[in-house]
């Protein structure tokens, strides 16, 4: 999967402007796990954990990591600096929906293998919110990372697929195991911002009900907050739904200090294909957003990681990295 590519896609849960106030009735809370249940293979198989999982990705196909240590402030300190960081950074790029959203974005990516978390080049030396957001953001990657790690090795641990799940040419090297998939690729994260001061409940969408391209995406929960005073405010962060297996939408209930777990397509071109007899394919889930209206001083802020299947695999269908 060329970079250039999968950049485009990770547009975290992106914005649209259906004016869906009456027509979503349902209201799903992701099943929550907790993170010490994850780096405890023993707990995890014996207390019902691990089928609750499975039951939970492959009806929905997203989940919520809770107690993650650290993971709550990291997350609240970064996502109060990251607009006003993203106003100077060189590193910012900005979009403009054609419903009006701006949305400004820093990325950055982790690579495989020992320190392979990317810096962000601000080129900002005298943004004081820019060096909080680096001091905060670095130890948020961090805590998502290790969480992503634990969450492959138990989802590994029971996927039921034949092995290798994927090889490189001429079969030079095997990803044999989930863990070893999700290892091996490229980790592209973005923190975003979004503006958006009024909405036209008739207008078209931004951005329709997609699936992420990725294996899947962790992201920590938006957050409004206030850019003049670089705090939190109570606002509304804007409605997160997902498409569900008979075709109808829900309302997702999101839990402000989990890690959220969402698969994408990568799981329908990579590991579904390979499940055996007797294992269960597990869902790739359509979301969106819609965004509500806010004062110009407001923001709504975010961050998620997507995990891309490592650069020298082979797709199984076309042969080609």
């Amino acid at each position: 999967m060329q970079l250039a590519r999968a950049l485009s896609l990770l547009l975290s849960l992106v914005v649209s402007s259906h004016g869906r106030e009456n027509d979503k009735k349902v209201v799903h809370q992701p099943h929550r796990i907790s993170y010490d249940s994850l780096l405890d293979e023993e707990v995890f198989h014996k207390s019902g954990t691990s089928t609750a999982f499975v039951d939970a990705l492959s009806e929905y196909g997203i989940i919520s990591i809770k107690d993650i240590g650290g993971f709550s402030e990291n997350k609240r300190q970064t996502l109060i600096h990251l607009h006003e960081c993203a106003k100077y950074s060189a590193a910012t790029k900005e979009h403009t929906f054609h419903d009006g959203t701006v949305r400004l974005t820093m990325a950055t990516h982790t690579i495989p293998g020992g320190d392979g978390q990317q810096e962000i080049h601000h080129g900002a030396l005298d943004s004081e919110a820019c060096a909080e957001f680096t001091n905060a953001s670095d130890k948020l990657r961090k805590n998502v990372h290790e969480a992503v790690g634990a969450f492959s090795e138990r989802l590994g641990s029971i996927l039921n697929v034949e092995s290798p799940l994927l090889s490189t040419k001429d079969n030079a090297h095997d990803y044999d195991t989930f863990e070893d998939v999700v290892k091996n690729g490229e980790h592209l994260e973005h923190f975003h911002s979004y503006q958006r001061e009024s909405i036209d409940s008739k207008s078209v969408d931004t951005i329709e009900m997609h699936t992420d391209q990725g294996v899947f995406i962790a992201f920590a929960p938006a957050l409004m907050v206030d850019t003049t005073a670089v705090s939190e405010t109570t606002e509304p962060k804007g409605d997160f739904y997902i498409g569900l297996k008979d075709g109808s939408t829900a309302l997702v209930d999101l839990e402000e200090n989990d890690l959220v777990i969402m698969l994408g397509d990568g799981f329908n071109q990579f590991i579904n294909p390979k499940v055996e007899e007797g294992g269960v394919v597990l869902r790739a889930t359509p979301h969106m957003l819609d965004m509500r209206s806010h004062s110009n001083d407001e923001a709504r802020v975010w961050y998620g990681l997507m995990v891309l299947p490592p650069a020298e695999a082979l797709h199984p269908d076309h042969e080609k990295t």
